[in-house]
Parts: structure tokens; C-alpha cells; sequence
């Protein structure tokens, strides 16, 4: 069974694209990724034990987490009665169907759960097949979804319903969404720059529907000037726990045209000043106090992991560096950055940079305008981009996890089938 167009009781069982065949970054905006492992071999009556455990330090409350196994054909026909339980108590969880065998049982199964650990600690939860059992949901709240013809609203944050628009609205004390350039961007190798609304997108899909996490996809296709077609894939994810969207772009490109994508946001953080900075190796910060200027940081990183980068500011068309890693020596940018005034803060910590050669660039504006983007240093017949979008108001709550060294270093989960 395919997925459906927006039904919040439905989910899709459409197999996903592994990780290994994508080509790109992955960016992320406050909180980080979601921990995913997998599974396989499990036999019947048999369970399955995921070890969680925080190996940098840092305390991590309610941390979105995900795992990923593969069930033997005939274990399990419904997702219903899937627990997960520590040593004290079933702990909330979302199961959900991402394929099935040919008879109908559970092939992949997806579990969603937030983990509560400390610094160095590790964590060990069951998950349970209990085909009599009621499943342990919600958390510290959970997520529905009102849909409207302007898009599906959960909580405070709007998505398009249409990829032209994928992030419609925020209003955290205020609208932080504004007019401008909003979406996928993509530039082919002529240099054409094409926008989101250049996409023929379909109906928006809906493959989870909460409590513990929604995620929502758009499906396209962008036809190039210069000829032929590439098909876009756009996730769309939100967790109970954090008010962070993660967007994630997949463009299947056979001939090779396509050389950037990237995510387009326009923000209104409120009254001026807003601050900004960078992961530089020098901490690169700044401040913009009306409308004018910008700030571009541009990194290059070759085969082999060497990496130089600066970062311009000025007028549009017109900046001038202000910092910029040492002639001769590699230096890499850590994968962050922030803009907030004195009541709101939007943070962004990117993964990926450095591995993967290629040119990341960021921008952001006077005006509000947030972009980045990646272009690898080969073309590719798949590339794919992650960015995740956190907003927050000052100053920040503690266990809002916030930190880039959080973001960029996520507990790591181990699943292990028990006899």
C-alpha cells in the first residue's frame, strides 16, 4: 500500500531511499537528528533491546530518537500493540509501517520515542510485541494536525499545502515567517536558478500523523530550461518535543544537470539589532542593525578533507571579506550558526561539512533572508539536503538542548535482538 494524500490516521509503507545512496550534506537548526539504527533477523517471539547511550558530555532532555528494524514475514501484522518500556514504566512511543511482505505483515517497522539522558549515561529500553496490548503514547504533548486549505497547522508551525511553500508559517510570539524567498532552490549547470514555486508539485502526502512526530511529503517535478526533467522528493518532519522542522530534499537528476540545492527561509526575528555568527574556528559574529547588508560564509573543502573558507559582508553584490581562514593552513567550519535578537533566536548547526568535498555556502540578510546551500564537487544522479529549523525565544529554556555541541554529536542508539 502506497502512501495517501493527507489522512492524520493513515501512514505510507513506501520503501525509503538508504542514506548511503545520497550525494550532499545534511544541515540542522537547533536541536539535531534523530538517532536512526536498524535491525534485521528478528525471529518470532523474540525482542528487540535498544541501548541508548550519551558519549560527549552533555545532557539531552526529551531527545527526539528513532530506530529502525526488519521483521521476519508473518511476526507481526499491526503496529497496535508496539511498546517500548524501561526498567520503571512503558515509555511513549509511535510505531509506524514503512514497508510490508507480500502477505501483509510488518516488513520495516519505525519507532519514534524521546529519550530524557544525562551526561555519559546510557539507557536501556525493551520493545515489546504485544498484539493485546494498548500502545503507550503522547510525552510531554502531542502533536495534531487542524488541516486547512492554507496546509496543515500542528501546534504553531503551518506546512505548505503545496511544496512551493513548505514552511508556511511560525508564530512564536509573533509571526517568524516573512515574505520572500521560501523553498527548494536549485541551479542547473548553465547557472539557472530555479525557485520553489518553478516545481510542478502534487498533493501533500501524509506519512505519520503524530502524537510523537508528524511528517509530511511533497512530491515534484521541475522541468530544466535546457531540457529534461529531474524529480524532487521533499520530507517535511516535526517531533512533540522540540519546535524544530527538519526539511529534507532529494532531487533524482539521471543527467547530471543539476550542481547546488539548497533551502531558502525568509525570517522576521522582531526589532533590530540582530546577531549573528558563525562556527569559524574564530568564533565569526556580527550584527545587523537595519535592513541593509549581508553576510555570506563560503566554505570549500577538497578531496581529501582540506578546507578554506571566509566570510563577506556589505551590501548585496558588494561584500567584502571580514574573516577568512589562514593562507596554507586547512581549516574546516564547524557546522553552526545563530541569528536572534533580545526575544528570539533561530540556530542552525550543519552536519556533513568537511566529509564531503564540495562548496557550502550560508547567507543571511538584514531583511531576514536565510539560505543554504550545497554543491558537490561532482555531479551526481542523486543529491540530497537536510536542514533542520529550530526556533526559540530569549533567553533559552534549560534542557532546550541548544547547544552546537548537542546538535552535532548525538547520543548513539544500538539495537540488539534478545534470544
Amino acid at each position: 500500500m502506497g502512501p495517501t494524500q493527507v489522512s492524520p490516521s493513515r501512514a505510507s509503507n513506501k520503501p525509503r531511499t538508504p542514506v548511503s545512496d545520497r550525494v550532499g550534506l545534511v544541515f540542522a537548526v537547533l536541536v539535531c537528528v534523530w538517532i536512526s539504527t536498524t535491525a534485521s533477523g528478528l525471529q518470532a517471539q523474540q525482542g528487540v533491546r535498544v541501548t541508548v547511550s550519551e558519549t560527549d558530555g552533555i545532557r539531552r532532555t526529551f531527545f527526539p530518537t528513532r530506530t529502525q528494524m526488519e521483521l521476519p514475514r508473518g511476526q507481526l501484522s499491526s503496529v497496535e500493540g508496539v511498546q517500548l518500556a524501561d526498567a520503571d514504566s512503558r515509555v511513549p512511543v509511535q510505531a509506524t509501517v514503512t514497508r510490508r511482505w507480500d502477505d501483509g505483515s510488518v516488513r520495516t517497522l519505525e519507532v519514534d520515542f524521546n529519550v530524557s539522558i544525562g551526561p555519559l549515561e546510557t539507557q536501556a529500553f525493551d520493545l515489546l510485541f504485544d498484539a493485546d496490548g494498548e500502545p503507550v503514547v503522547g510525552g510531554p504533548r502531542g502533536l495534531v494536525i487542524d488541516e486547512s486549505p492554507e496546509g496543515l497547522q500542528v501546534g504553531r508551525i503551518r506546512f505548505g499545502s503545496r511544496g512551493s511553500i513548505p514552511l508556511a508559517s511560525v508564530d512564536y510570539r509573533g509571526e517568524l515567517i516573512a515574505d520572500g524567498e521560501n523553498g527548494l532552490v536549485i541551479v542547473d549547470d548553465v547557472g539557472t536558478r530555479y525557485e520553489a514555486s518553478s516545481t510542478e508539485w502534487e498533493p501533500v502526502e501524509l506519512l505519520k500523523g503524530g502524537p510523537l512526530t508528524v511528517h509530511v511529503r511533497h512530491r515534484g517535478t521541475l522541468q530544466l530550461r535546457q531540457g529534461g526533467s529531474v524529480e524532487i522528493t521533499l520530507d517535511l518532519e516535526m517531533p512533540n518535543s522540540k519546535s524544530w522542522v527538519r526539511l529534507e530534499a532529494q532531487v533524482e537528476d539521471p543527467d547530471r544537470h543539476i550542481r547546488e540545492i539548497g533551502f531558502a527561509t525568509p525570517l522576521n526575528p522582531g526589532e533590530y539589532p540582530w546577531t549573528w555568527d558563525f562556527g569559524t574556528p574564530n568564533g565569526t559574529y556580527g550584527a545587523f542593525r537595519d535592513e541593509s547588508g549581508w553576510v555570506v560564509l563560503q566554505q570549500t573543502v577538497e578531496t581529501g578533507g582540506r578546507g578554506r573558507w571566509e566570510v563577506r559582508t556589505g551590501a548585496e553584490g558588494g561584500e567584502r571579506i571580514y574573516e577568512q581562514s589562514l593562507p596554507g593552513r586547512s581549516e574546516v567550519v564547524k557546522g553552526w550558526a545563530h541569528l536572534q535578537n533580545g526575544t528570539q533566536a533561530i540556530a542552525f548547526a550543519i552536519e556533513g561539512v568537511g566529509p564531503t568535498p564540495g562548496v557550502f555556502t550560508a547567507r543571511l540578510s538584514g531583511l531576514g533572508q536565510a539560505e543554504f546551500s550545497f554543491s558537490p564537487m561532482e555531479p551526481s544522479e542523486r543529491q540530497s539536503l537536510v536542514v533542520y529549523q529550530h526556533f526559540v525565544s530569549v533567553p533559552v529554556a534549560i534542557g532546550a538542548a541548544t547547544s552546537p555541541a548537542s546538535i552535532l554529536s548525538p547520543p548513539n542508539a544500538v539495537v540488539e535482538i534478545l534470544p
